[in-house]
């Protein structure tokens, strides 16, 4: 039987997730990211796959993620709040490669995604007309920033 590890420090959502799979899926069920971090690291055979919360406290899921695949992820819109990119990660960004799929990769119809299987319709795409021309302000440093502080002011925006 396929092994499916469950990393969640939710027990309700861990235990319906063992519920649900355990019938076909041999599971293991772990309650913090640093607990699969160890098992993982352990040497015993990986699971074939493992599902896994991000918002986990100590360790997140974003951290077993960087070591195991592969995973099924899933998030909850309260998460859906910006972070800002380190320099390194920005880095890290640039040098890895972008894997893209297909139909064909997936195993699934080219009529059963992408456009053509989207609920949501197009009526009209356009572009909206520009709000303004811009300016390019000329001088020193400081006669530009006094320029762009006095037209601000004027516009009451500062």
């Amino acid at each position: 039987m396929p092994k499916i590890m469950i990393v969640d420090d939710d027990i309700t959502s861990l235990s319906m997730a063992r519920a649900i799979l355990e019938s076909e899926y041999t599971t293991i069920p772990v309650r913090s990211g640093y607990e699969a971090l160890r098992l993982l690291a352990a040497g015993a055979e990986p699971p074939d796959l493992i599902l896994l919360d991000i918002n986990m406290p100590v360790v997140s899921g974003y951290e077993v993620l960087e070591i195991q695949r592969p995973c099924l992820l899933t998030a909850v819109k309260e998460l859906n709040r910006p972070r800002y990119m380190t320099i390194i990660g920005i880095e890290r960004a640039y040098e890895k490669e972008i894997t893209v799929w297909d139909e064909n990769d997936l195993g699934i119809r080219p009529e059963d995604c992408g456009h053509h299987a989207s609920p949501t319709k197009v009526f009209r795409s356009f572009t909206p007309p520009p709000k303004g021309k811009g300016e390019m302000l000329s001088g020193t440093v400081n006669e530009m920033a006094q320029t762009l502080v006095s037209r601000l002011m004027e516009k009451h925006i500062l």
